[in-house]
């Protein structure tokens, strides 16, 4: 059985900072990816397909927190798991604390990433537990009869006229 990689998408504008996680994520069996701004981020999401995402928060032009708001669902979630790696804890607000999986500071937390990563990305692959409510599309498609499925009949053999 062969195990895929996860991957990681790690927004970062300091090349040496994204350097260092790279390197310390890669040791601890992830594929990582890095870009060096939000923007590009954004961009590279739909072509990497990342697992998970870990992003700073200051950054030249979009800033992770307008990453994590371009991210979020009506539910109040983010589509992909992510995580705040920054050096300015004292910007972490309400809604990044809502919408991040975690939050580490640079560079103490660093040693904690790969711990961290790996424990979200396990609880992404979990099952979903069961919905305790159902909307009125599931409610209404569960109380009509199942139909039966057509079954096409076997296609007949067609005579081939004779050649030349």
């Amino acid at each position: 059985m062969v195990v895929q990689r996860k991957t990681v998408l790690h927004v970062e504008d300091d090349a040496r900072v994204s350097g260092i996680v790279a390197k310390v994520l890669a040791k601890a069996g992830f594929h990582v990816v890095t870009v060096h701004s939000a923007e590009e981020g954004l961009r590279r999401i739909s072509q990497t397909r990342p697992d998970l995402i870990i992003t700073d928060l200051r950054m030249p032009g979009m800033g992770g927190l307008t990453l994590l708001r371009q991210l979020a669902t009506p539910q109040g979630t983010t589509r992909v798991p992510v995580i705040v790696f920054t050096a300015f804890e004292d910007m972490v607000d309400d809604t990044i604390s809502r919408l991040a999986k975690g939050v580490f500071v640079k560079p103490n937390d660093l040693e904690k990433l790969p711990a961290a990563v790996a424990k979200i990305l396990a609880e992404t692959d979990a099952p979903a537990p069961p919905a305790q409510t159902i909307t009125k599309f599931e409610h209404a498609a569960a109380s009509q009869p199942a139909q039966p499925a057509a079954v096409a009949a076997p296609a007949q053999p067609q005579a081939v006229p004779p050649g030349p």
